[in-house]
């Protein structure tokens, strides 16, 4: 199983990669034809989008994944499950829609105009983006549970690299602006959903049982108040940005935020192969399953501390080949943002107890506990740091956020996690961190790069001690 993961892993990541790459290589070209403070819109614009998406999935994504492949779940009752789930969602979508059309202009007519410049294409197209993005993303999860992953590469680059690509060609070419932007990528998924259903067609049926939508909102509608906490904690810091020191400082704050999602690629690549195993770890492998679930999770931080800690220490040549100097600023954002990316991938193993355990409204404790925290922290750190106090505060929250993971796994499903070698790797991020602040620089110099590079290459050697393979081995 463990080559399966693996290889899995490689071709998800292949198209995660991919698709993140494309977005990435058209996000310096967008943020070049947008001002600083148009950019700013538009990633508020894409937070609303993400605060209709919690009520639209309604946790469905979650339980699907929770019931699909438990070994109570007779197979021909799949179908169903799969079906009941694609029914909430898309009525959820639909009552979403005509709520943001009754409230869209209590949203977006403020005098001093964080989203003003969408106009009414942008309007209607991110009305559109509401459902169709968890509508999407349903559907890809349900390509992952089929072990299809080819066709979730070639579903993953329409909805994802093509739409970035038509994205970019609607701001630079046809200068669409921020409204134009949504309402291409609204264009691109509303094409792509078709394709979506026929690609799961085999999990298509006209029968939807009562019995699965009771179970599938009892288990899913808890992750409703959790999504929406992380929606509160990952937009928040960009909407008291606004509120509290300006347009300009969002865009820059979301400058470092879009590059430090690179670190991502690695660990959404992880994610989508091992949720679906999780479950089959359990499974086939009840006598070591939780040793095996401790040490992945020690060689994803190592491989996260690779990844995140690379780009930290090369945040100032990162943003110098990436986007306009008027971006300068958003150096120490990024390299602390980076540290966050690194945290927050943790999270998904250090979850598993409280997931296990199907006491999912716990995640909604720590979830809306941190996000409070988060917001607390960017009320004291904003004023006086700016996008640096807000890139603070969602690193502090997040490391908060784990470790209540951990200590509430431990008590209702207890798994051996090494603690002493988590400690040991977070005092090797620690060092890294403090390096990559030290040595921050927008100017290329050889002799600094040579230290960098060595800093990162000694910081991963030493957490190589940390990893235990030979756990691993007989998967």
């Amino acid at each position: 199983m463990l080559g399966r993961l693996v290889r899995d892993i490689g071709i998800y990541g292949g198209a995660d990669v991919l698709a993140r790459v494309v977005t990435f290589v058209t996000f310096p070209i967008i943020a070049s034809a947008l001002s600083v403070i148009e950019f700013g819109e538009l990633e508020l614009a894409m937070t609303l989008v993400g605060m209709g998406g919690l009520v639209v999935r309604c946790g469905m994504n979650n339980a699907i994944h929770r019931f699909y492949w438990d070994r109570l779940t007779p197979e021909d009752q799949r179908p169903s499950l799969v079906t009941t789930g694609l029914i909430i969602t898309m009525a959820l979508g639909v009552a979403v829609v005509l709520l943001a059309y009754i409230f869209h202009t209590l949203v977006l007519s403020s005098e001093d105009g964080h989203i003003k410049a969408i106009g009414t294409i942008g309007v209607v197209g991110l009305a559109l983006l509401l459902p169709l993005s968890p509508w999407i993303q349903y559907l890809q999860d349900v390509l992952r549970l089929h072990f299809a992953p080819w066709k979730f590469i070639g579903f993953s680059f329409l909805t994802r690299s093509f739409s970035a690509i038509m994205t970019a060609v609607a701001v630079v070419i046809f200068h669409g602006g921020v409204g134009g932007a949504l309402f291409t990528q609204a264009l691109v998924l509303l094409v792509a959903f078709p394709l979506g259903l026929w690609l799961i067609k085999q999990d298509i049926t006209k029968k939807v049982e009562r019995i699965w939508a009771k179970r599938l909102i009892a288990f899913g509608s808890p992750f409703i108040m959790t999504e929406a906490a992380f929606w509160l904690f990952s937009s928040i810091d960009r909407w008291m940005l606004a509120t509290m020191i300006g347009m300009q400082e969002v865009g820059v704050y979301s400058a470092a935020f879009r590059i430090s999602v690179v670190a991502t690629f690695i660990s959404l690549a992880f994610g989508m192969a091992w949720n679906p195993y999780a479950m089959k770890l359990k499974s086939e492998y009840p006598l070591r399953y939780k040793r095996i679930y401790a040490e992945v999770l020690v060689l994803l931080i190592v491989v996260m501390l690779l990844a995140g800690g690379g780009i930290a220490l090369f945040a100032g040549e990162l943003l110098a080949m990436l986007v306009p100097a008027e971006f300068a600023g958003a150096a120490t954002p990024l390299i602390i943002l980076a540290f966050c990316v690194v945290v927050q991938a943790s999270q998904q193993i250090t979850g598993a107890g409280v997931s296990l355990s199907l006491k999912s409204h716990l995640f909604m404790y720590l979830v809306w506990g941190a996000a409070g925290v988060n917001a607390l922290l960017n009320l004291l750190l904003i004023p006086s740091m700016g996008a640096i106090g807000a890139a603070w505060a969602t690193l502090i929250a997040h490391l908060l956020m784990t470790c209540g993971y951990l200590v509430c796994g431990q008590y209702v499903y207890p798994l051996p996690f090494p603690i002493a070698r988590l400690l040991y790797l977070t005092g090797i991020g620690t060092v890294l961190l403090v390096c990559a602040l030290m040595l921050q620089s927008n100017e290329f110099s050889l002799a600094l790069i040579v230290i960098k590079l060595v800093i990162l290459l000694c910081s991963i050697s030493l957490a190589l001690l940390a990893v235990r393979l030979q756990a691993l081995k007989l998967i």
